[in-house]
């Protein structure tokens, strides 16, 4: 491309890339995990009365609750071995990081409430999440980010998002990361 039309892009890149007139943005978060996140300059943030009074008053409420990084600490590391692991594909999985007892609880007493489905959403396995949450009656969970799920409404039984799913894949993969 020619200079003049690296040039023309470049300004057009930097006109779409300017703050716009109207929009604000707010750092959320703490340390490695915090975002900006983009809002119009007349955004608020709901009053804590009007989001509790809301709460008590609704018939139906649907709590989506992420595990590691909300309800248990973020334990991965941020250094990790270069290449794949020396046994087979299983090898892959980490422990990842349990919530502790105090959660458990509180989850329990969110879900003896029949107003309030509650969901903890996760990039862990089924097995791994039943080890977990399975002293929580009625609690819905969301496996491998959502691809396999169980609602209490469903009668707790697993479902995958997909009919049949090949995971042949992974032994390609796998093979590819060791190279």
């Amino acid at each position: 491309c020619s200079p003049f039309e690296w040039f023309k892009d470049f300004l057009q890149d930097l006109s779409r890339a300017r703050k716009k007139e109207g929009i604000r943005i707010e750092n959320i978060g703490f340390g490695a995990k915090i975002r900006p996140v983009v809002m119009t300059q007349h955004f608020q943030k709901l009053p804590i009365e009007t989001v509790c009074s809301a709460y008590r008053r609704a018939k139906n409420r649907v709590l989506f609750l992420d595990n590691e990084g909300t309800l248990a600490a973020d334990s991965r590391h941020l250094y990790r071995e270069y290449g794949a692991p020396k046994g087979g594909v299983s090898d892959l999985k980490s422990r990842g990081s349990p919530p502790d007892e105090q959660v458990l609880e509180c989850l329990r007493m969110l879900c003896q409430d029949q107003k309030n489905t509650v969901v903890i959403l996760s990039g862990r396995d089924r097995r791994m999440l039943e080890d977990w949450f399975g002293s929580v009656n009625r609690l819905g969970l969301a496996a491998e980010r959502g691809f396999y799920y169980k609602l209490p409404m469903t009668g707790g039984q697993w479902h995958c998002m997909k009919q049949d799913p090949d995971y042949t894949w992974q032994s390609y993969a796998f093979e590819i990361m060791r190279q």
